[in-house]
């Protein structure tokens, strides 16, 4: 990393934003403070606290990590998603204890929203799993092919506040994920300044490779 911050180069979005924006807690805080709703939250190791959260809400709570969900084992890369809590899971919540953990209460949604914000550019899509069972809340245990997605105009509103969060989380790239819940409003859940965005482009044109390659070329023309 120090070789990172000795270079004389522009990058996309520096990679100290990049560290710092991955936290869980820090996105929630920002979000919130930006009228951005979010589900109901709890982050800690103590397991009476979730087993009383749990039985305070009626649609369940979902489980998350607090920084990133990605475990780098050379031989078996490991990739934690969003997962449901069940009745039985309370039978072992004895093992947090052993590291806190994000837990939210489950939104009822209607669809999922990805938000990939590029500079100025902002490509809106929204995400169906129809092939996935009720207990699974997250739509990435799905293969691509069995998603369906369509271009989605956001409320101006809530884009207005997926640039700021991007702008105040010191990025200029930030993959978001937002829902559509039963009464129509959108729901927070998290951003990824390093998210995935390929796919979207291959699935609904969207433009993502070049809004990326044009802001590259507009910071080295501001930086020479």
């Amino acid at each position: 990393r120090g070789l990172w911050y000795s270079l004389d180069c522009h990058w996309m979005s520096d990679p100290l934003a990049i560290k710092k924006a991955e936290h869980k807690l820090y996105q929630l805080k920002v979000a919130q403070s930006l009228a951005l709703t979010i589900p109901k939250t709890i982050i800690t190791n103590d397991p009476s606290e979730v087993e009383e959260f749990f039985h305070t809400c009626p649609d369940g709570i979902i489980a998350k990590p607090l920084h990133l969900g990605f475990i780098n084992k050379p031989e078996d890369p490991l990739t934690i998603f969003t997962n449901a809590v069940s009745e039985v899971d309370l039978e072992d919540i004895g093992s947090v204890r052993f590291a806190p953990c994000v837990f939210q209460e489950r939104v009822r949604k209607r669809f999922d929203v990805r938000v990939t914000i590029v500079g100025d550019s902002v490509f809106t899509a929204t995400i169906e799993a129809d092939s996935l069972p009720p207990n699974i809340p997250d739509w990435r245990f799905a293969p691509i092919e069995q998603l369906r997605h369509r271009k989605y105009d956001l409320p101006t509103d809530i884009e207005n506040s997926c640039f700021e969060l991007v702008r105040r989380l010191g990025l200029d790239f930030g993959a978001i994920d937002l829902a559509v819940n039963e009464d129509g409003s959108h729901v927070f859940f998290e951003i990824n300044p390093n998210g995935q965005w390929a796919w979207l482009e291959s699935v609904l044109d969207f433009p993502i490779s070049k809004a990326t390659v044009d802001r590259l070329l507009s910071k080295s023309i501001k930086h020479k």
